[in-house]
């Protein structure tokens, strides 16, 4: 039995766009406006973590990294891993950003 499209790609073809292939080889995702975007590689496996702090909160990670040279990605990365040694959880959570991603 042959695989019914995914409801976007239907909704997408009945509103006369262009049909989106339905595997390609690079992941991408569909944007608020339906046309689909490309996941950076650095992206690809990754999922977003967001958190509310007080602005000071923010901004004293950000002066730590600076004084360190190192990234906030790197600084949540080592923390997360204090607090699985903590909890006696393997530390997998990468204090390090992969390549290309030194934006603060």
């Amino acid at each position: 039995m042959p695989k019914r499209p995914d409801l976007s790609t239907s909704l997408r073809n009945a509103a006369g766009s262009r049909p989106v292939p339905a595997a390609s080889a690079t992941p991408s995702r569909t944007t608020l406006t339906g046309s689909p975007s490309v996941v950076p590689p650095s992206r690809v496996g990754t999922v977003s973590l967001t958190v509310h702090v007080p602005a000071i909160v923010r901004d004293e990670l950000k002066r730590l990294a600076l004084d360190r040279g190192t990234t906030l990605h790197a600084i949540c990365g080592e923390a997360f891993n204090m607090l699985f040694a903590r909890e006696g959880k393997p530390e997998i959570a990468p204090a390090t950003p992969k390549r290309g991603n030194v934006t603060m």
